[in-house]
């Protein structure tokens, strides 16, 4: 078992998960789906088909050309990708954006 507190960002693969956390990955035999369904929204936030963030993690959101990137915070990985539909509502959960 993992505490949410410790996790970073879980990413799909296939039928199971790995989650993120400074101590390196983890195996999980749940869907992203499934943890989805399970985590607090106000922390997590399903960013691409493939990935969720702790949005406590984030350390930045870049711009790469047409992307949209997530660098998290005392993680040893490549950048997380934002889908083009989520962008809006990652900086507006970030405080990025105003709420109307």
């Amino acid at each position: 078992f993992v505490d949410t507190r410790d996790v970073l960002s879980l990413e799909s693969h296939a039928h199971y998960t790995r989650v993120l956390t400074r101590d390196g990955y983890h195996f999980c035999n749940l869907s992203i789906g499934d943890l989805q369904a399970r985590l607090d929204p106000e922390r997590f936030m399903r960013i691409h088909r493939c990935f969720i963030v702790n949005l406590h993690a984030v350390a930045s959101l870049e711009r790469e050309g047409s992307k949209t990137l997530i660098a998290l915070k005392g993680a040893r990985r490549d950048p997380i990708p934002v889908s083009r539909g989520e962008v809006g509502r990652l900086r507006e959960a970030l405080g990025l954006l105003a709420r109307h």
